[in-house]
Parts: structure tokens; C-alpha cells; sequence
């Protein structure tokens, strides 16, 4: 018997987006980051449908803007708090990572005008660049020592739980 691969990342995000979404469009992440998610449903379906699939999509947590007979789908606010507390409550990685021990060290808070740092920073930890997640972690802890402010929480959440998928996997929904 084969083994259950577990969705990697925002692999069971992507997944469950798209079972939402059926054969209306394609699921694809959002390569410019404003947002988790873009879909070409709008262009597939009537406006009455594309109506009723948003307000499925918010009442799963999603926040859909059109933009170019695009979707672009994120999450809420409410939405990324949970999956952050989610992934915490997940086992770390093998390796301690440094500088989520020095995140550690400060208060942190996750508030919704982080979102849109929340986004890219959970769209750098799926593509598994945990060098690029470190310097922007790394920018952010700066950044709130030099205003006094809580650093974002989620940065110590993502550094200390990289994404590893098998040799050769691509990410659900690419």
C-alpha cells in the first residue's frame, strides 16, 4: 500500500479552491501576490453564476475581486488568523531557524493591516524560498524595532514549519 502524500504549503488551500470551483476555471497562485489565488471563472460562467460562486467563496472565507475577467482570491482576514493558528499548532521542522528564535524574544501580534505582507510572506514559504522568507522576516523585525511596533507573528510560524514537497512535486493547483 502506498503511502498518503499530505498536501504541501497552500496545497490543500489550492485543492479545496478548486473543488469550489469545479470545471468553471482554472486555479492558479497569483504570481504578482495580490492575492493567494487568481481563477478565469468569470470568464467561463454567467454573471448570475459568477454571483452565486463569490458568495459561496465568502461564506467559505474567501474574498474575490475581478479585475480583467480575472478572479483574484484571498482569503479574509479571519481566514489567514486561523490557518496561522492552524500551521502553529503543527509540529516545527527538523532545524530551528535562528531568527524565529529572535522573533521569539519580541511581541508579536497579526492584525489586518498585515495582510497584505501576511500574503507575500505565505506565498514565499510555498515556493519553499525559506532564504527569501528569512530576509523578509529579517526586514520586518527591523523595521518594528525601529517604530516600536509588535512584530508580525506569522513570520515565526512560517520560518520555524518550511514547506518540503517530494523531489520533483509541483504544487497543487500550478
Amino acid at each position: 500500500m502506498k503511502p498518503i502524500k499530505k498536501p504541501a504549503g497552500l496545497d490543500s488551500a489550492a485543492l479545496r479552491l478548486k473543488a469550489l470551483i469545479g470545471r468553471a476555471g482554472f486555479v492558479r497562485r497569483d504570481r504578482a501576490a495580490r492575492a493567494l489565488f487568481v481563477s478565469d471563472y468569470p470568464r467561463h460562467v454567467s454573471q448570475s453564476a459568477a454571483q452565486a460562486l463569490e458568495d459561496t467563496l465568502a461564506s467559505q472565507g474567501w474574498t474575490v475581486a475581478l479585475s480583467g475577467g480575472l478572479a483574484r482570491l484571498d482569503w479574509s482576514f479571519d481566514t489567514y488568523r486561523v490557518f496561522f493558528e492552524e500551521l502553529a499548532q503543527s509540529p516545527p521542522g527538523p532545524e530551528e531557524c535562528g531568527l524565529a528564535r529572535i522573533l521569539r524574544r519580541h511581541p508579536g501580534a497579526f492584525c489586518p493591516g498585515m495582510i497584505r505582507q501576511a500574503r507575500s510572506a505565505l506565498l514565499i514559504w510555498d515556493a519553499g524560498a525559506q532564504s527569501a522568507l528569512r530576509a523578509r522576516a529579517g526586514a520586518a523585525l527591523a523595521l518594528s524595532l525601529r517604530r516600536r511596533e509588535a512584530v508580525p507573528a506569522f513570520y515565526t510560524i512560517l520560518l520555524d514549519r518550511p514547506v518540503i514537497r517530494a523531489a520533483g512535486a509541483r504544487p497543487a493547483a500550478d
